[in-house]
């Protein structure tokens, strides 16, 4: 018998709302740090936050990658409840640090892949 299966995604896919519950898709923030402040995509960071810094002062936002303990908890949940996972994200390393950073610690999910 198969599992079902749960599809996730990183924040930076900035998949719509509609689509994110159509296809009941599972999103983990990345950070946002935004000068000397940080905030979770999605969470209690938005793009209009993101504008109105960069006209008051030119700050460009730069996102940081999940730490290995942070996908572990975000994996686990799906997997305990016995979920395959489909994961998305973004495949420039220019605009988001997952795809450079998962490859490298994937020693941490081997519990979680066949």
């Amino acid at each position: 018998m198969s599992k079902p299966v749960m599809i996730t995604a990183d924040s930076t896919c900035d998949l719509s709302p509609a689509l994110l519950e159509r296809f009941h898709i599972k999103t983990i923030p990345l950070t946002i740090q935004l000068g000397d402040e940080s905030f979770l995509d999605g969470q209690d960071f938005s793009p209009d936050m993101m504008y109105k810094r960069y006209h008051q002062d030119g700050t460009l936002p730069k996102t940081a990658a999940c730490s290995i303990q942070q996908f572990i908890d975000f994996f686990s949940q799906f997997t305990a409840a016995g979920y395959e996972v489909v994961h998305l994200d973004m495949s420039c390393p220019a605009l988001t640090p997952t795809p450079a950073w998962l490859p490298r610690n994937w020693r941490a999910f081997t519990p979680w892949i066949p």
